[in-house]
This record gives C-alpha cells, structure tokens and sequence, in this order.
C-alpha cells in the first residue's frame, strides 16, 4: 500500500507523540556505584518503585522468607532479600535511563531543522521528521507503508535510489539532489547509513534556502 502525498502541511504528524518533548535528562548513566547508593537510599526511604517486569519470583521469595524466619538462617536470607531489592532497583534506574535517552534522541530527530527521513533496504521509510514533511509538502501516515520513491518527483527517481543502492554496497556517504513530488520544491541531501542497524539517514534542506528561516 502506498502512501498519499498531501501537499497542505498544516496538522503535520511528527514522528513521536511526546508530552514533553525535550525531557530532563540526567548528563550520564550513574556509575554501579552511585546506581547501588541510590538503590539503598530508596529501600532506607521506602520509595523502591514497584516494577514486576524485575520482580523476583513468587516462589523464590516465599522460600527467602521462610529461610528468614529460622534463626539458624535468618541472616543470610535477609541479606539475599536485600540484595534482590537492590539489584531490582538497579536494573529500574537503568530502565528509566534508556528511556530518557531515546525520549530524547526523538525529540531532536522530529525537531531538528533540517528535513530527516531514514530508509531500509527495501527504500521503505521508517521514520521522517516534521521539517521532512514541511518540505516535501506531505502528510505522513505513520499507519501506511511509505516508500522514498512515493515522495519524489518522476525525475529524480532513479538517481536517488541508484544512490541508496550505493550506500548499501559500502559507500560512505552521498550527496545529490532531489525534487519533491507533491510540491516541486528542489532539495540538496546528504545521506549516509547509520551505525548498527542499516537505514539510510537522509538530511536536506531546500537549494538555495536563505539562512535563518
């Protein structure tokens, strides 16, 4: 199925629906050592967040309580019991920092000034930018299969999947031009794949664009 290219651009549909979307973020992943100080402050405080995606099993904790209630093994259970709570809470920490970090990596992806689209090897659009449909002049439907070629005007085409094509056979980077079908707007790209997972990213920005707008 193809997707429709609209060329009103006024209820743009961004690429993340964020409430927030630049997100406070703390400057680093803590260290195991300040992730297990905070992990201990919030057992102290009571605050331990309950997560059952971590929690350990039923079955295990019914045991670790009853070792707990025989003296000759109490001690040793209740700081099994604890050091379960601690690794729990850890492992929540780094959960909510990953979060936080892509919250925000789509954030400055769908706000960015310059138009973004990543494509797979199959020219299949995975994701695009609101600057992206500003200038193709479209309305993405994120619910519909896109592919590059949909938003591209006939004589582009070729060139810009010859150079996808390129990029995949180990090409580092290209740049070309090309034309939006929906509007006739002429676009300077750069693309080049991106670390780890295949796409294409393609970054442009409309030829001759005055700066500051």
């Amino acid at each position: 199925m193809v997707g429709k290219a609209v060329a009103d651009h006024e209820h743009l549909q961004p690429i993340s629906a964020l409430k927030d979307p630049m997100p406070k973020l703390s400057a680093q992943l803590h260290t195991p050592a300040q992730l297990r100080m905070i992990a201990e402050e919030r057992i102290r405080c009571s605050t331990a967040p309950v997560d059952p995606g971590w929690s350990a099993g039923a079955q295990a904790l019914r045991s670790l309580h009853g070792l707990a209630s025989i003296p000759a093994s109490a001690s040793e259970a209740l700081k099994l019991l604890h050091e379960l709570q601690v690794h729990q809470i850890e492992l929540s920490l780094q959960r909510e920092h990953v979060d936080q970090e892509q919250a925000n990596y789509l954030a400055l992806f769908d706000l960015a000034p310059f138009g973004y689209i990543t494509v797979d090897k199959q020219r299949q659009v995975v994701n695009v930018n609101q600057m992206a449909c500003t200038w193709l002049g479209i309305l993405y439907d994120h619910g519909v299969v896109h592919h590059v070629e949909d938003f591209l005007a006939s004589d582009c085409r070729q060139a810009v999947l010859d150079a996808l094509v390129r990029l995949h056979e180990g090409s580092t980077g290209e740049t070309f031009a090309m034309q939006s079908r929906a509007n006739g707007r002429h676009l300077q790209v750069q693309a080049a794949i991106t670390p780890n997972d295949d796409l294409v990213l393609m970054a442009f920005m409309p030829i001759d664009f005055p700066l500051g707008q």
